[in-house]
């Protein structure tokens, strides 16, 4: 859904006869939050690939990782589409947070295969099955994708890519146009 959202905020970017050089020029602070972030995550993935012995860690150190993110966003929040990436991930943290640390996926929608691997603990060490007693319910991952393998996605994913989409295409533009 993200790789989507830039492809068609490069697409209607260059439409708008954008550059896409100027996003590198884009003023951006503290971008090494979102790598430090990147990294924590990265670490538990690994971790949990061979063997997990960070796991009674894991759930709060992936709310943790959300903390340079959102420190992130406040830095550069007069950018484009940032605030609606804020948004997305705030929703994204408060029904990780409210879950013990895991992002909850509904089964209703979800392929047979990933049901297994979700229900056996061994999909991942971010997400857990949407039961009755999710907290939050709503803002887990519920909407299926139309398209793909079945992917499920939360409303903060939707406002992560509709804000990911905005800071492209609206950032290949020259910078007074961006201001207004």
């Amino acid at each position: 859904m993200f790789l989507e959202a830039a492809v068609l905020g490069l697409l209607v970017g260059w439409a708008r006869k954008g550059k896409l050089s100027r996003l590198g020029k884009l003023p951006l602070k503290s971008l090494f939050l979102v790598l430090l972030a990147f990294l924590i995550q990265l670490l538990l993935m690994v971790d949990y690939r061979y063997g997990g012995s960070l796991s009674s860690f894991a759930p709060y150190l992936h709310i943790i990782s959300y903390l340079p993110l959102l420190a992130f966003i406040f830095l550069n929040r007069k950018l484009p589409g940032i605030l609606v990436l804020g948004l997305g991930l705030a929703l994204n943290l408060a029904v990780i947070a409210a879950n013990g640390g895991t992002m909850p996926v509904s089964l209703e929608n979800l392929p047979p295969r990933y049901q297994e691997r979700l229900l056996s603990g061994s999909s991942s060490p971010f997400h857990s099955a949407l039961t009755e007693e999710t907290r939050l319910s709503f803002l887990g991952d519920i909407f299926q994708l139309p398209y793909g393998r079945g992917d499920m996605v939360s409303l903060g994913d939707i406002f992560l890519a509709a804000g990911l989409f905005w800071f492209i295409q609206q950032g290949m533009q020259e910078a007074r146009q961006r201001e207004t």
